[in-house]
């Protein structure tokens, strides 16, 4: 039933994994480039490195979340709203596949 959102997600895993090789890659050139510099530039790199590795973290956060929806397909509990077993709308799944809520349950959860 919900094959186009299994696609979909695999699709955005996809190019999340990419994402995330580029973020690694760019994180190692930090980590490189840091021999031998003075105290202002480290900084600045130290600084630069911290923000790489936060959008590496938020990269594997969202691969984890698509990842988590995928297997609710597969064991058939996917687009049901954790918290009031109810289903979640159509159009809520379209524009975020992976979220487990429904959205009246979302406004009272957060």
């Amino acid at each position: 039933m919900y094959t186009e959102y299994r696609e979909m997600l695999a699709h955005k895993i996809a190019h999340l994994r990419l994402d995330h090789e580029e973020q690694m890659v760019e994180f190692e050139l930090h980590n490189v480039c840091d021999l031998g510099r003075d105290t202002l530039d480290s900084t600045e790199r130290s600084r630069a490195r911290q923000m790489t590795l936060s959008r590496i973290r938020r990269i594997e956060t969202q691969i984890q979340s698509y990842s988590n929806a995928i297997q609710r397909i597969e064991n058939d509990h996917y687009g049901i709203c954790k918290f009031c077993r109810e289903s979640i709308e159509l159009e809520r799944l379209k524009s975020h596949p992976e979220v487990m809520t429904c959205a009246e349950c979302a406004q009272y959860k957060n």
